[in-house]
């Protein structure tokens, strides 16, 4: 079976949200700051940004590797990650902190975005990638 994200109430303990999306084990989970967004990552080369108020997927980035750790910014303006056979450490930009256009949810069969041929160095990769972290 897939798995799945549930969230309680820690006031009622009673399941809050349930999230679904990835199809394979999960290896790690973290929220933001402000308790508004929920990121997970999994075995299926996904990291997904989940609106724990909505409980919908509002981005997916797609990686050439797992990423085995995620963790945001105090203010959770920058999304850190860390992957299967890489020695760094990749550093998402969170546009909604500086944007102040909202991000939609993502509906099923919506393709996610492919971090191939990714260069952080480069900055007009940033310029191209659609999502909330770039």
């Amino acid at each position: 079976l897939p798995p799945k994200i549930y969230i309680f109430d820690s006031n009622t303990h009673q399941l809050a949200r349930r999230l679904h999306g990835h199809s394979g084990p999960l290896t790690d989970i973290c929220f933001s700051g402000d308790g508004r967004l929920l990121v997970s990552a999994s075995l299926d080369l996904t990291i997904r940004t989940w609106d724990l108020p909505s409980g919908s997927c509002i981005d997916v980035l797609r990686c050439q590797s797992a990423a085995v750790s995620i963790a945001f910014s105090p203010d959770s303006a920058f999304l850190a990650s860390t992957h299967v056979g890489s020695l760094g450490v990749a550093l998402w930009v969170n546009k909604q902190h500086f944007h102040s256009s909202g991000a939609g949810s993502l509906q099923q069969g919506d393709a996610a975005r492919d971090t191939e041929g990714f260069d952080p160095a480069a900055e007009e990769d940033f310029k191209e990638l659609p999502g909330v972290y770039d």
